[in-house]
């Protein structure tokens, strides 16, 4: 009697997270749809954790989120910016994006 009312708890508790994640992907997408005018290409990338080529930085942002580290540099007329991604330890970091006036030129991406 106890353990099948611990597994009915189980199966609760694993309905209610879902239909709570689920709402939450509903509200970031109704979010990012309505941020970025409805564009359904650049909202599934974005929902993806997809970045590219002259993406901007608010775009990559909303992709993959805040850096954990930043480097800048400023040249006599760009803004060079490395955002760093998934730390493994001192100074190693698993994804490097360059960004140069806000928008990605390039990354190297370790595995």
């Amino acid at each position: 009697m106890i353990a099948g009312g611990f597994l009915a708890l189980f199966i609760a508790f694993k309905v209610i997270t879902a239909l709570l994640k689920k709402k939450r992907y509903n509200e970031r997408r109704a979010y990012l749809m309505q941020k970025y005018r409805n564009n359904t290409e650049l909202v599934d990338m974005i929902m993806d954790g997809q970045f590219w080529k002259q993406q901007t930085a608010d775009q990559l942002l909303d992709s993959l989120g805040t850096p954990v580290a930043v480097d800048k540099e400023v040249q006599r007329n760009k803004r060079r910016e490395v955002w760093k991604y998934d730390h493994v330890r001192t100074d190693q970091y698993l994804l490097r994006i360059t960004l140069d006036n806000d928008l990605v030129t390039g990354w190297t991406q370790r595995t």
